[in-house]
């Protein structure tokens, strides 16, 4: 937004500061918090132990409410609006990536395993 002020014209900006957390189903792991910019591409680390026939939920919650579903994953990568969901079993990497953060994605980030059938 440029604001005139007399024959000076001042560029002003707005950063938004967003503060994630992650918390996963496995209470060995532990939970993280994370803080970005706007705009930022930011990644969150879940450490869950899983079986073959588990998939990996990732839910978020913001300050006043119940956790959202996201999205779930087997194995690979898929990619729901701005998120990335990241899942190795060999190599046992539960990531996921938010691209473009926006003030709407601060919050708490539960990931959980469920049993597909």
């Amino acid at each position: 937004m440029n604001r005139k002020i007399g024959r000076n014209v001042f560029q002003l900006e707005t950063l938004m500061i967003l503060v994630l957390s992650v918390q996963c189903e496995d209470r060995r792991s532990q939970s993280d918090h994370i803080v970005t910019l706007e705009g930022e591409r930011v990644e969150l680390h879940c450490q869950l132990s899983f079986a073959t026939g588990n998939t990996i939920a990732w839910y978020r919650q913001m300050l006043s409410g119940v956790p959202i579903f996201i999205d779930s994953i087997y194995q690979g990568v898929q990619t729901t609006g701005h998120y990335t969901l990241s899942l190795d079993r060999v190599k046992k990497s539960n990531i996921m990536f938010i691209e473009d953060t926006v003030f709407e994605d601060a919050g708490m980030y539960y990931c959980a395993k469920n049993h597909s059938e």
